[in-house]
């Protein structure tokens, strides 16, 4: 074999070793099994449920805060959803690629993962963010209501206070009544008692005139009587 072949041969054989070490390091078995690809599938797939949920959230309440928190979380979701899909389609694949092909997609996994992982970071900051706002505004809620609740039962007292004056004067006018209905009742009995006395004082003199004119008469009748006798001697 001439030296020029010999070189060919021995580049050829130098290429084909480079190729096959290159070749080494994108092949071979997968580290992940197809229970580990269902559970990476179950962990997106809460994770998509949760945004979904807090899109439905956000659609009912109309605050700013909530829709930044799901424009923030747009583009995670979007890329949750490109895992799912390549997981979904390595499940599907034949032997050859899962497990021959298996090394390479194992790194194009792991960089989406790496990638998921630091957004869903930021999804679980924003959700506690979100969370932080609701319990403040409930406990801003809570207590404006015990608030509300101290000045009803305030206002209620005030209330039952005044119905109680009502009630006490209500009572002072009903015994004022009664004083006034009793004194009526006592000045009308004595009225009538006066009254009574003034008709047997009235008769008293009536017969006391009546027998003044009776005696008077009888006296003028006993003068008569004695003038005639005198005329008559």
């Amino acid at each position: 074999m001439d030296p020029v072949s010999v070189l060919g041969l021995t580049a050829s054989i130098i290429a084909c070793v480079q190729l096959a070490q290159a070749l080494s390091k994108k092949v071979g078995p997968s580290e992940h099994n197809r229970t580990d690809l269902e559970r990476m599938l179950k962990t997106l797939r809460r994770f998509l449920a949760s945004y979904q949920g807090l899109k439905n959230i956000a659609a009912i309440d109309e605050s700013e805060g909530r829709f930044c928190l799901v424009e923030q979380a747009e583009q995670p979701w979007k890329e949750c959803q490109e895992i799912i899909n390549e997981v979904q389609q390595r499940l599907e694949e034949n032997l050859f690629h899962r497990w021959v092909r298996g090394s390479s997609w194992d790194r194009k996994i792991k960089k989406c993962l790496s990638t998921f992982d630091d957004v869903r970071e930021q999804f679980d900051i924003a959700i506690q963010s979100d969370q932080l706002q609701i319990i403040a505004a409930v406990k801003k809620y809570v207590q404006q209501a015990l608030c509300d609740t101290r000045d009803i039962k305030k206002n209620a007292q005030r209330i039952q206070d005044h119905i109680q004056d009502l009630k006490d004067d209500a009572r002072d006018v009903r015994h004022d009544i009664s004083f006034y209905n009793q004194s009526i009742d006592t000045n009308h009995t004595n009225i009538v008692q006066h009254t009574r006395e003034v008709k047997d004082s009235m008769q008293d003199i009536k017969c006391t005139i009546t027998q003044q004119s009776l005696d008077f008469e009888s006296k003028e009748k006993i003068k008569a009587l004695e003038s005639k006798k005198k005329e008559v001697l």
